[in-house]
């Protein structure tokens, strides 16, 4: 198949797919056909339990990316969510906002935001304290490993993170690097638990004591 027709028959699929995910009825029998194949697209086992697991329909209706899985997503009606499921081999477009094969799909469909507080600088002896940060979605916290470090990359800490998807570490007393240096700011480099999410990298302050 030559590159132009290729290129049309995708548009042309992911142009069906979303005029039918548009039309979804929100119960859990709602079917749809894509490429002959038939699939049923289901609702949650109850939106109470949707919203405390995945934490979309704060952003009110519509389609959303649900925050663990690619091939599925969100379908919210107020503050009321059901999860759906993409046909087979297809995967959510948080651009797009429909189905989409991989190549052409979001390949991280969260907006996960790594947040990391204010430092402490101890001068006798050099030390960085209370290195500090999380990853979140809207009301979901993501576990994972945070590696500490200087903006100029030098490592100070690293720690996983606790029930409340924060990770804490002090550096070790008696740093080398210059204070000046230390008290440009840290970076949180985030590695998640999840293959879903990409490494996720925030900066904080460092003030001293």
């Amino acid at each position: 198949m030559s590159p132009t027709k290729a290129t049309v028959k995708g548009t042309a699929m992911r142009a069906a797919v979303n005029r039918m995910i548009g039309t979804m009825a929100m119960g859990a029998s709602a079917v749809l056909a894509v490429s002959g194949t038939a699939w049923s697209a289901p609702a949650s086992a109850s939106s109470a339990e949707a919203g405390n697991s995945v934490g979309v329909c704060v952003a009110g209706t519509g389609l959303f990316a649900h925050p663990d899985e690619p091939h599925l997503f969100v379908h919210c009606e107020g503050s009321a969510p059901y999860i759906k499921e993409c046909p087979p081999g297809m995967e959510f477009n948080r651009s797009l906002t429909t189905c989409d094969w991989p190549d052409s799909a979001d390949a991280d469909p969260t907006g996960v935001v790594v947040t990391a507080r204010p430092a402490s600088l101890s001068l006798l002896p050099l030390q960085v304290k209370n290195l500090s940060a999380k990853a979140q979605y809207d009301d979901v916290i993501y576990a994972g490993t945070f590696r500490f470090t200087t903006t100029s990359g030098t490592v100070l800490c690293t720690a996983t993170t606790d029930a409340e998807g924060v990770a804490t570490c002090d550096s070790k007393p008696g740093l080398l690097a210059p204070a000046a240096s230390l008290l440009l700011g840290y970076k949180a480099e985030f590695t998640p638990n999840t293959s879903t999410v990409k490494p996720r990298t925030g900066t904080g302050a460092v003030n001293p004591l």
